[in-house]
């Protein structure tokens, strides 16, 4: 049995967990790590791949303009319990059962990625959680009245850079509808996510200022109001 806490730095919307003095992007939407080294949450660092689909930690650095040792994804995380804090700038790990308060979401899972269910105007949908996103993105129709909030530069690996028009309008999870900032993602990255049987992804708009417990092994996403 074994805890531990590390260092999370929060940066133009961007969240990073600090391990042995480096910076990697803490990424429950992506599918395998991958970096300069090798890294563990818990336990012994192990071996990753040096890049994902071509693309590698400089390249992330390139976008991100902070210097990163990479990513770590599901393969890394989903093994143990997590409480994400953005009061305190800390991310608990823990191969034990951790708690949490707020509005229980459950999960499924593709490819080690987490989805949850939730509904967008009328419409019943799956959304990817993705620590990694800088904002949500929702494929379907814009719902009624839905407030335009300006363009977001982003970027995902094997897509590169993009723009995207954004719009700010309620998701109702389990308990509560929170207005969250929603693009659009381009071309094949976006209907990709019809492949997997999702409309969109919820980024980390919702983690911030509060305390987020992340339990893939018991298939729960606890978020605070």
């Amino acid at each position: 049995m074994a805890t531990v806490t590390h260092p999370l730095v929060f940066l133009n919307n961007h969240l990073y967990v600090q391990i042995d003095g480096a910076l990697w992007v803490y990424d429950t939407g992506a599918d395998s790590s991958f970096g300069i080294r090798p890294v563990s949450l818990l336990g012994p660092a192990q071996e990753i791949s040096a890049d994902y689909a071509g693309f590698t930690a400089g390249d992330i650095s390139s976008f991100l303009r902070e210097t990163v040792a990479g990513i770590i994804g599901a393969d890394l995380i989903n093994p143990f319990d997590h409480l994400i804090d953005l009061r305190t700038n800390t991310l608990t790990v823990s191969d034990e059962q951790l708690a949490c308060d707020g509005h229980v979401q459950p999960l499924d899972f593709f490819m080690g990625v987490p989805m949850l269910e939730a509904q967008i105007g009328s419409t019943r949908c799956k959304l990817f959680f993705d620590t990694g996103a800088q904002i949500s993105y929702y494929q379907s129709s814009v719902p009624p009245g839905a407030e335009p909030a300006g363009t977001v530069d982003d970027f995902f690996p094997t897509v590169g850079k993009f723009t995207t028009d954004t719009h700010r309008f309620p998701v109702a999870l389990n308990g509560f509808s929170p207005v969250v900032r929603f693009g659009k993602l381009p071309g094949l990255m976006g209907m990709s996510l019809g492949m997997a049987g999702v409309s969109g992804i919820l980024g980390n708009e919702l983690m911030r200022n509060r305390v987020t417990g992340y339990f893939p092994r018991r298939h729960q996403l606890i978020l605070q109001p």
